[in-house]
């Protein structure tokens, strides 16, 4: 039976707070304890609540994995701490080799170097954490260090050693000549307007015009919204009530606001979605022959029966989930030859790299500052990015800024256009389909 940590995320203004219960229910005390001094320094700091959020989660993350793995090595009924205490160099290789294989093993792994590179960013998180322990007695003095201690590392040194600063002296047990770095320096796909165009045309093939109608509207929303899939799917049909749509239109909103159900860290941000795609998401939602009532009226269901949720399964009725989302774009984008692993959130990275450029186009014609920290404040808040995420998407995009010739200003206009596209092709399919079976039925 495999035993599960569970990690609760609390929703506060500065910034998500985490909590860490076993597998009986109980909370963690030492490894909150870490987590909550952790997040206190960084809100002390005055860190923005998306900078919290980007630098909570992966020691959070990491913890939960470690004390996974512990309470596997429970014989009889140990608690975390005592579990703690058993801690060696040769427990924590066996930690490593298990994270690595579980890693390895996830379905939307992208092959074992992203595996090993995974596991280093938790043996990391981990080490540190073991240092915190041994410095406020939750560990005995020996736990930890450079020579005759259970678990060798330097960090308890470094203050007074500089030299001993390196990687393999803080970390002996990482995985080498895998890369340093987070999971932003991995091989990934972006997904530009071009790769979607190709995508919806791959969708509009398919048999199932229901499917590609639904398929092609959410490809347009990571496309023009960036949104992770939780939160695009997470979509009601009151979200686009015709109350709703008429209130933002009357107050001159120049793009839709809709608040996600499904944010990361329980958020509660209102996004803006272009006027066009949102009439389009409306239209779907009230398409008499492939909108989510229509489904469920052709399966047998009552109109209750997804909760209200837009985008449903065309053979079940169930609201899609996350993982069908990421098989259906990761197999479409395999086939216009994006790297194994690359799924719905290639779109999310591409709109991120488009509304950097966006940014910069401002402030260049504006003779504004075009500084970092100026134009990631202006965008950061619309991504949730930590500051090494948005630092490497501003220098590609600054990369490549002035070999770009086309006025981003005009993507309202060219969604507009490609939905129209969409939509004929969807009807010619319609009436191929309709004449199909008034043929037979002559």
């Amino acid at each position: 039976m495999k035993i599960r940590v569970t990690t609760h995320w609390e929703r506060r203004e500065s910034g998500p707070f985490p909590s860490l219960r076993d597998d009986q229910h109980n909370l963690i005390g030492s490894v909150n304890t870490y987590l909550r001094e952790k997040y206190s320094e960084l809100t002390t700091f005055g860190s923005k609540p998306t900078v919290v959020a980007s630098n909570i989660e992966p020691p959070a993350n990491a913890l939960n994995s470690f004390i996974e793995f512990l309470l596997t090595k429970r014989k009889a009924r140990e608690s975390i701490e005592q579990l703690l205490t058993l801690v060696d160099d040769a427990l924590l290789a066996k930690y490593r080799n298990w994270a690595h294989a579980r890693t390895k093993a996830n379905r939307n792994s992208r092959g074992d170097l992203t595996a090993r590179r995974t596991t280093n960013v938790n043996l990391r998180h981990i080490y540190h954490f073991l240092h915190w322990a041994q410095t406020n007695g939750v560990l005995a003095k020996g736990t930890l260090g450079r020579k005759d201690c259970k678990v060798a590392s330097s960090l308890p040194d470094i203050d007074d050693h500089p030299h001993l600063r390196s990687s393999k002296e803080k970390f002996p047990l990482l995985f080498q000549g895998v890369g340093e770095g987070s999971r932003t320096a991995l091989p990934q796909f972006w997904a530009t307007t071009s790769h979607v165009n190709e995508a919806i045309e791959i969708f509009n093939r398919q048999p199932d015009v229901g499917a590609a109608l639904r398929n092609n509207i959410l490809a347009l929303i990571g496309n023009h919204v960036g949104w992770r899939r939780a939160s695009a799917l997470s979509l009601h049909e009151e979200d686009f009530s015709d109350e709703r749509m008429q209130a933002a239109m009357n107050a001159g909103d120049e793009s839709f606001p809709v608040q996600p159900d499904s944010q990361k860290f329980s958020r509660v941000n209102f996004f803006g979605i272009p006027w066009p795609l949102a009439h389009r998401i409306k239209a779907y939602i009230d398409d008499p022959l492939y909108g989510p009532k229509a489904i469920l009226k052709r399966l047998g269901l009552k109109p209750n029966f997804a909760d209200g949720r837009i985008f449903l399964s065309s053979t079940t009725g169930h609201p899609l989930k996350g993982k069908t989302l990421s098989t259906i774009f990761s197999t479409v984008f395999r086939q216009i030859g994006a790297p194994k692993g690359a799924g719905y959130h290639a779109l999310r990275r591409g709109t991120a790299d488009e509304a950097m450029r966006i940014e910069i186009q401002s402030r260049i014609r504006d003779g504004r500052s075009t500084a970092h920290e100026d134009v990631v404040a202006a965008v950061s808040q619309r991504f949730g990015w930590a500051s090494s995420l948005a630092y490497k998407t501003y220098m590609r995009v600054m990369s490549s800024f002035f070999s770009r010739s086309v006025e981003s200003e005009l993507r309202t206009e060219v969604a507009m256009l490609r939905i129209q596209l969409m939509d004929m092709g969807l009807k010619v399919r319609r009436l191929e389909t309709e004449r199909s079976v008034l043929l037979r039925a002559a």
